[in-house]
């Protein structure tokens, strides 16, 4: 019982490392004040190369979601830093509602979910969806079609709404 006490200590502190790394994104090179058209994509490419180049995050979150967030639950520490993701992203996204190039109904959170999905998706099902379709996400040429096809969807979900 001890031990897994211990292990379970152990997770939520791998846990709490493991966000606070990629968090630290959410301030990187002045994202927030940047144009909104410049700032999405860069957000969305350093999480991207973020998720490729640190498979052990994407395997980290993937357990915790088996394990129904319980760890992560118990650790207040981790919902304080996320927070910081959502007021760059809402700061960004009413800058550019204003200046008239995103749309204005767009909710910060949905957004971060839009962008991490496809960035974690890449990563924890590489093999599967490799083996599956007979492709190599690792391949440089893909990954980076991946990359710019991300953003480019992202970029065209914000774009304002026509009136008919």
């Amino acid at each position: 019982l001890r031990k897994l006490g211990v292990n379970i200590l152990l997770n939520r502190a791998v846990l709490e490392k493991a966000y606070s790394e990629i968090r630290s994104l959410d301030s990187h090179e002045g994202i927030e004040d940047a144009d909104p058209p410049e700032a999405i994509p860069r957000i969305i490419e350093l999480t991207f190369d973020y998720d490729e180049m640190h498979p052990f995050f994407v395997s980290l979150v993937s357990v915790e979601n088996v394990h129904q967030g319980r760890n992560i639950a118990r650790l207040p520490s981790i919902k304080k830093r996320n927070a910081s993701v959502i007021r760059v992203l809402t700061s960004i996204l009413e800058r550019g509602a204003k200046q008239g190039i995103f749309r204005s109904d767009v909710n910060a959170i949905d957004l971060h979910l839009l962008i991490s999905a496809f960035c974690i998706f890449r990563v924890a099902n590489r093999f599967t969806f490799g083996s599956t379709f007979d492709t190599d996400l690792s391949d440089p040429a893909i990954r980076n079609r991946h990359k710019k096809m991300h953003v480019e969807a992202v970029l065209r979900y914000l774009e304002p709404r026509r009136k008919n």
